[in-house]
């Protein structure tokens, strides 16, 4: 281990410590930061290496868009101009091995560098800050990257996603608190993109998006890279979106399991929807849902798509099978939806064990384009005829069916 201010890392919040933390992760050492504020613009981690930040210890993003990454590296890079995201990135790993992030200290992503706070754009449920004209990307970004290990740590006020691993493998994620900003729009927590065997345990994720999304999007990779034996346990979710995310992309999800989790404050618990928008659709199979517990608007929606039904099928809608949702009690303000594509063959092996759901007051109705119809229960189903549901024990505070199918 080497320390960052031997290579000249004053530390005063102040000075640009770009150059001298680089300098320190160049020698293939995990890099340790005393107590202090290191500011600093892209920084790339080196195959046996990382950082190792002690209590009080923060490295800040200076956030300067003429010394960040191009957007075009690594080749990889997405850039999402329609949420005025920039290929940018804080912390980049590209083709490495061997990566340790630790200690007791923190990763900044400092929004308020490109966000005026002052500009407030209003939305039915979710009010957010104005999209600056310029914003980095995700603020920590692995890819192609095999055997990472990211523990204890406080990541916050991310610019964009905080913590994103596309086509990496043996990823190791524990005892993290992570905190976005919830007027910050797609703080995403963790988003693990066409990665395998990774565990994700004892987190604290507090976000302006998804906690933890399992996406399977090939489409910057060019090539096939299937998101599978992902486990995600024994963590708290709070979001304004979803606790656990399953889709976007058109690859393949399969064998993941996601248990022991405690959801609280969220807008949804659980959200499966193998399509983000018409046209492209990922797979996903052998999924386990189990020992979770949810407060908030709406504890469970899988449906085709993110953005709604559609009046048929969408020709690009790919199969879905093998999930099982067991033991998990939820108390949300909206009903639960299970609404399969027209054609009811595609979704098939969905299991529900020992579901307790509540309805509480004050009840939001589901939006139209999701539930197009005036009647709902508890629990809705649509397109799922044969769909056993005896495993699901319903209560509700207001006249309303438990089980409501069509």
């Amino acid at each position: 281990m080497v320390n960052v201010k031997d290579f000249g890392a004053a530390g005063d919040g102040r000075a640009d410590d770009t150059a001298a933390v680089q300098a320190a992760l160049d020698t293939g050492e995990q890099v340790l930061f005393p107590p202090g504020v290191y500011m600093a613009d892209t920084i790339y981690l080196r195959s046996g290496g990382g950082l190792h930040l002690e209590e009080g210890a923060i490295l800040k993003a200076r956030a300067d868009r003429t010394k960040c990454n191009p957007d075009d590296f690594p080749p990889q890079n997405a850039v999402f101009a329609s949420e005025h995201v920039s290929g940018a990135h804080f912390i980049i790993a590209y083709e490495c091995e061997n990566l340790t992030l630790s200690g007791e200290g923190t990763i900044d992503g400092n929004f308020r560098a490109v966000f005026d706070t002052e500009r407030l754009v209003p939305k039915t449920g979710h009010p957010h800050y104005e999209f600056p004209e310029w914003r980095m990307g995700q603020m920590i970004f692995f890819c192609r990257c095999r055997r990472i290990e990211v523990r204890d740590l406080r990541f916050e006020n991310a610019q964009y996603w905080t913590c994103f691993f596309h086509d990496c493998e043996e990823i190791h994620v524990s005892n993290l608190t992570i905190r976005g900003d919830r007027m910050v729009m797609n703080t995403d927590g963790l988003d693990v993109d066409c990665c395998r065997h990774v565990l994700i345990e004892n987190c604290d994720i507090d976000t302006g998006d998804d906690c933890v999304a399992v996406r399977a999007n090939e489409r910057p990779l060019g090539y096939s890279a299937p998101c599978e034996d992902i486990e995600v346990c024994n963590c708290r979710f709070s979001t304004v979106t979803c606790g656990i995310r399953l889709g976007v992309g058109a690859g393949l999800i399969r064998n993941c399991r996601f248990h022991d989790l405690e959801m609280r404050n969220s807008c949804i618990g659980i959200g499966i929807c193998p399509s983000y928008r018409p046209g492209t659709c990922c797979r996903i199979e052998e999924a386990c849902f189990e020992d979770i517990t949810f407060t908030g608007k709406q504890p469970f929606i899988l449906i085709p798509c993110w953005t709604g039904q559609t009046p048929e099928d969408d020709p690009a809608i790919r199969p879905l099978k093998n999930l099982t949702f067991r033991r998990i009690k939820a108390a949300g303000r909206r009903p639960s939806l299970c609404a399969g594509p027209h054609d009811g063959a595609l979704f098939s092996g969905i299991r529900f064990e020992d579901l307790a759901l509540k309805l509480v007051e004050p009840v939001l109705p589901v939006p139209e384009a999701r539930w197009p119809r005036k009647e709902f229960g508890v629990f809705n189903i649509a397109n799922f005829p044969g769909l056993d549901v005896s495993g699901i024990a319903t209560e509700s505070e207001i006249d309303c069916p438990g089980i409501c199918r069509f």
